[in-house]
């Protein structure tokens, strides 16, 4: 159609005499009406798509818009070619809007599904009924929540009128509360500082005690908010409580005479505290009738509270505690009282233990002295008694041998028994002074290899092991820190006497081992010997203590007892476990360092 009607245009155009003003004026006013109409109806679509974003087949309405506009601008440009004959722009015009009809056209051909699915006016019809049904529920809800609301907002107002009043009860509730919190907080608050002093007090010593004393008092007045504190000790002495330690704040002065007989000045609170009796004054007058003289001094010095805490030790006072309070009035709760009370035990038994630990220091020291004197005593003795027993050894050996024909058999016994007496004499002064020698001698102490030690000792008992068929194990040993010498004496006492007191009816065997436990090493050695009786195995380890006839066990009975000590100087023990005929275990525990 379109191209025809261009052809028919073209052939009235190339006409002149057919075109007069009125056709013009018709033909002119039809396109531009047209085009008119097909860009309203363009801006028409554009603004629904604008309105209506939901709409599933935009792509068709632009398609559409395209097409109205291409189909004005085709009527504008006949409109032109009337005027200024132009074929090629209108042929080019009409191409370009024949190709967007093309489109538009296939574009209905796809998006007809869509467009069928729009809803019809039955359809929405139907749907605006049914929304105005609903908005009707609405509205009939509407009305019953707001009956609802009316009377919810009756009870909220009553309840809220209720929780008022419950409120200021929790309000009350609350401030107790935290009146209660506060006084617990300040109990934990002194419970942990009297901890943290009692842990310092169990391990105070002697040189320190003075200083942590005047610490704790310090930290316990300020902490309990009091003005001055003093703390007396009982004087054994003097036989009268003396101020050791006091503690004031800046601006109030000390009460210079409280350590001039304290016991004259307060009658009736000194009885109190000896019967272990807390005094606590929150206000002096609180004080009774009889208490007047105590009165007069408190008044005195101004003090307006006082507590008074007995330090026991036992059964007896050993020191008090006095807390006053100068400028205010001060209150203490019973837990406070008994706190503080603690608090003077506390320091009482530092005190107490203190001393004692003073006391056996000093006899420590006296023991080490004398012990030190008692081994060198033993020493100079030894050497001394040696030297008159080689006198009666020789000259006892020169009679029995230049004047053997002339004694008889009784008086060649009596020379046997001297002689006899002689070597046990000698054999007795050498091992005392071997035992001297353990004690006075400063260990020397290196990294030493256990085994390595024993296997000397091993070697060294050569002889007796092969004389005796004895047979030895020994376990991988560790390494210690011990002094070289002593840790061989030890193990050569004890395999020899493992070997000496082997059971003759078995085959002697003798077992090493060592374990480790936390920061300490046990070493065993087993035996399958004779065994000692449960009553001797602590008396074994005593200097000359001797369990079997000597001819048939030689020996003086110094060897264990030399063990004992070797065992002790490095910080540790020996002990030993036996069946009589089974055999014995000795155990020697060395710390490892």
């Amino acid at each position: 159609m379109i191209f025809l009607k261009s052809f028919t245009l073209i052939t009235l155009f190339t006409t002149d005499q057919l075109w007069g003003q009125n056709l013009t004026w018709l033909h002119g006013t039809s396109s531009i009406a047209i085009a008119i109409t097909y860009y309203f109806v363009s801006l028409l679509i554009v603004y629904v798509i604008h309105l209506r974003k939901d709409i599933t087949f935009t792509l068709f309405l632009w398609l559409l818009v395209f097409f109205l506009l291409a189909c004005g601008t085709s009527h504008i440009i006949s409109l032109e070619n009337i005027l200024h004959p132009n074929y090629w722009l209108w042929g080019y015009a009409e191409s370009f809007t024949a190709i967007i009809a093309l489109v538009t056209a296939l574009g209905i051909f796809f998006f007809i599904p869509q467009i069928l699915n729009f809803p019809s006016s039955q359809q929405l019809k139907e749907i605006n009924e049914r929304l105005n049904q609903e908005i009707a529920q609405f509205q009939s809800l509407d009305q019953k929540i707001r009956s609802l609301n009316a009377q919810l907002e009756k009870k909220i107002n009553e309840r809220t009128a209720e929780l008022k009043q419950v409120n200021q009860k929790l309000t009350i509730e609350v401030e107790e509360r935290k009146q209660i919190a506060s006084a617990l907080h300040h109990q934990i608050q002194l419970e942990q500082l009297i901890g943290y002093f009692s842990h310092r007090f169990i391990n105070v010593t002697p040189t320190e005690l003075d200083s942590t004393i005047e610490e704790a008092l310090t930290s316990i007045s300020e902490f309990v908010g009091i003005d001055r504190s003093y703390l007396f000790l009982f004087s054994k002495q003097d036989h009268k409580f003396q101020v050791t330690q006091k503690w004031s704040v800046p601006e109030v002065s000390e009460a210079s005479d409280w350590d001039q007989n304290i016991e004259a000045k307060l009658p009736w609170i000194m009885s109190n505290i000896k019967s272990n009796v807390i005094v606590n004054l929150t206000e002096i007058d609180a004080l009774p009738s009889e208490a007047e003289r105590d009165r007069f001094y408190l008044t005195t010095h101004q003090i307006q509270s006082l507590l008074i805490v007995p330090m026991f030790y036992g059964t007896a006072v050993k020191g008090i505690l006095a807390l006053e309070a100068v400028n205010h009035t001060n209150s203490w709760t019973e837990r406070d009282r008994q706190l503080l009370k603690l608090t003077g035990e506390i320091i009482s038994g530092a005190v107490e233990r203190c001393r004692q630990a003073a006391e056996l220091a000093h006899r420590t020291q006296q023991l080490e002295t004398s012990n030190q004197e008692l081994q060198k005593f033993a020493y100079i003795v030894s050497h001394d008694l040696s030297e008159p027993l080689r006198s009666i050894s020789g000259f006892s050996y020169l009679l029995q041998e230049e004047y053997e024909s002339r004694l008889d058999q009784e008086a060649q016994e009596y020379l046997d028994f001297i002689n006899d007496g002689a070597l046990r004499m000698k054999a007795l002064i050498e091992d005392l002074l071997a035992f001297s020698r353990v004690g006075s001698q400063n260990l020397v102490l290196t990294l030493i290899d256990c085994k390595e030690v024993i296997t000397e000792v091993i070697s060294n008992l050569q002889a007796a092991i092969m004389e005796n068929n004895v047979q030895i194990e020994c376990e991988t040993l560790p390494k210690i820190v011990a002094d070289r010498t002593k840790f061989a004496q030890l193990w050569q006492n004890l395999i020899a006497n493992a070997i000496k007191f082997h059971n003759s009816e078995s085959t002697p065997q003798i077992h090493i081992s060592a374990t480790q436990e936390s920061q300490k090493l046990i070493f065993a050695i087993s035996d399958n010997g004779i065994g000692i009786a449960p009553q001797y195995t602590k008396e074994i380890f005593s200097v000359f203590r001797k369990l079997h006839n000597p001819q048939q066990y030689p020996g003086t009975g110094i060897g264990l007892a030399i063990c004992r000590r070797i065992a002790e100087l490095h910080g540790g023990k020996i002990w030993v476990e036996s069946t009589v005929g089974q055999g014995s275990t000795f155990y020697i525990l060395f710390p490892m360092h």
